[in-house]
């Protein structure tokens, strides 16, 4: 984890993707994307983090522009 983390939420992410949000919790779900757990639900996303899981699983909803 790095010092200049941008936290976002499922929303957040969603938007930034360009995906569902139906489909970002998916992601979650299946364990291609990490999270951070705040309290009992409250979920965050680490955007770098994301990213760099997407591209490591070959996921076409990240672009090589990002």
């Amino acid at each position: 984890m790095n010092t200049t983390q941008e936290l976002l939420t499922v929303q957040e992410l969603s938007d930034r993707l360009k995906l569902h949000v139906v489909t970002t919790r998916g992601l979650h779900r299946r364990g291609v994307i990490p999270s951070i757990k705040i309290g009992k639900r409250t979920l965050r996303f680490d955007y770098a983090e994301v990213v760099q899981a997407l591209r490591d699983a070959n996921d076409p909803s990240v672009t090589d522009s990002e």
